[in-house]
């Protein structure tokens, strides 16, 4: 009988656990998607340099310039 209480005292446990992250992490991420989250490998990096080196001028080869 022992072993039955701790196992449903562990699945809610767990289950708290579960929902409290899944609440949290909605809240975090409020106007995220999975669509768009699956797209952010795809996205470009915005590269900064680091302080003290110069910003390297854009080639006029590129689109956009």
């Amino acid at each position: 009988m022992e072993v039955l209480f701790l196992t449903l005292l562990l699945s809610l446990i767990l289950a708290a656990v579960f929902i409290i992250l899944f609440y949290r992490d909605r809240k975090r991420n409020r106007f995220s998607s999975p669509e768009s989250d699956a797209l952010i490998p795809f996205e470009e990096e915005k590269s900064r340099p680091a302080s003290g080196q110069p910003v390297p001028a854009p080639r006029q080869d590129e689109p956009g310039s």
